[in-house]
């Protein structure tokens, strides 16, 4: 058993952090804490060594509600893929109060998350220590550990920014127990009358979206002003802030020129 934790915390110390002096595990016998680093390895190699990920000369065994084969559901993440279920990461994920709108890379904006790890890693390092590599949490996807640092940001300045602490250009949430709350920008977004037919931008025609701005913030600058640097809705993702400049624009000529002022090339949608 001393010879298999001695391989692991050299090879892969990334596994080890939890269980060293000061980490989370530390508390824990040597089983435990054997086991919990075997499972990081078994995680990451499981789908292209099978069992054999799980050996360690015959003292590991792979337990998954009776299958001894590691399927795409049970098998680790790296930060662009899924994490299983019940794993330290979607412990950590389930448990922040700050968090991404999905645990799946897949379901987020990339552009979006990156550049929200950048700001915070840039600016609060702090937040992202325990990502970084032979960090607690760095083998999780990249939507726990950008939750991870959004949430240890919230935690420090929620009291004072409130909800938009936990903001980031639309990619965060507030989570309490069953209830998910709504950031200011999309409770400014399901208000609308006239908006876009989804928040997401990765979901809306981006030509469609920036001729609209284009023409009304150029033809109408009042409807901007709320979206432009500064504003209310300055920090809202782009199709946030060009529904709340259509619905301005709906809400004044709505009544003459019907759906029709809140079209925008196919944009826009009554609700």
């Amino acid at each position: 058993m001393t010879s298999s934790r001695n391989w692991l915390c050299s090879a892969y110390p990334q596994y080890c952090s939890a269980i060293n002096s000061g980490g989370q595990y530390s508390g824990c016998n040597s089983v435990e804490q054997l086991s919990y680093a075997m499972n990081l390895y078994y995680a990451q190699f499981g789908a292209s060594q099978g069992t054999g990920a799980c050996s360690f000369g015959g003292i590991g065994k792979v337990v998954s509600g009776g299958s001894t084969t590691p399927t795409a559901s049970s098998s680790a993440s790296t930060p662009s893929t899924t994490t299983s279920s019940g794993s330290p990461c979607s412990t950590m994920y389930s448990s922040l109060s700050c968090r991404t709108a999905s645990q799946n890379p897949s379901d987020l904006d990339a552009s979006a998350v990156s550049g929200a790890r950048n700001w915070l890693c840039n600016n609060y390092g702090q937040f992202c220590t325990a990502l970084s590599s032979g960090g607690q949490y760095s083998s999780c996807n990249s939507a726990e550990q950008l939750s991870y640092a959004m949430n240890g940001y919230y935690a420090q300045y929620g009291a004072s920014q409130g909800a938009n602490a936990c903001n980031f250009n639309g990619v965060g949430r507030i989570v309490t127990p069953g209830v998910t709350q709504q950031t200011p920008c999309q409770s400014m977004y399901s208000s609308l009358k006239c908006r876009t037919t989804s928040s997401d931008p990765t979901k809306v025609d981006n030509n469609a979206l920036s001729s609209a701005r284009s023409w009304l913030c150029s033809s109408y600058p009042q409807f901007c002003t709320a979206v432009i640097s500064g504003g209310q809705f300055s920090t809202c993702n782009s199709a946030e802030q060009i529904s709340y400049a259509m619905n301005q624009y709906y809400s004044q000529f709505g009544a003459s020129q019907g759906n029709n002022a809140c079209n925008f090339g196919g944009l826009g949608t009554v609700v």
